[in-house]
């Protein structure tokens, strides 16, 4: 979650409420005048056992709940260490790539497609 610093007041509440995670300064590259907050929780732990039961028990009433839900079968595989191999990754790769951005993963890209040669040639 990030907001301006004007409204780090509704960042402290979601720390409060769910009480964990951290308040962190992002370095900002665009013409806005305030600095930019943004909330993040990292360990895995709470996140499997606080964010994904809070925002289970009050879903997102926006775009981003199917991003939310496609998030948490993630963690879900990764709680089932599904990660810990490169067939586990390939599903994961595929959630994660519809998510958010939606760029296509790095990790899908076929190791022989990357070993390639450009075929460009200058003359």
């Amino acid at each position: 979650m990030t907001q301006a610093a004007p409204s780090r007041a509704a960042l402290e509440f979601v720390h409060d409420v769910l009480g964990c995670g951290k308040i962190v300064q992002q370095t900002r590259y665009d013409n806005h005048k305030h600095v930019l907050l943004r909330f993040s929780v990292k360990r895995r732990s709470e996140l499997v056992g606080v964010v994904i039961p809070f925002f289970k028990e009050h879903p997102l009433r926006t775009a981003k709940q199917l991003d939310f839900e496609k998030f948490a079968s993630v963690l879900q595989m990764m709680e089932d260490d599904v990660h810990l191999s490169d067939d586990g990754l390939a599903p994961i790769a595929s959630v994660t790539e519809t998510m958010n951005r939606k760029q296509r993963s790095r990790y899908l890209e076929s190791s022989e497609a990357i070993r390639q040669p450009s075929r460009t040639t200058s003359r």
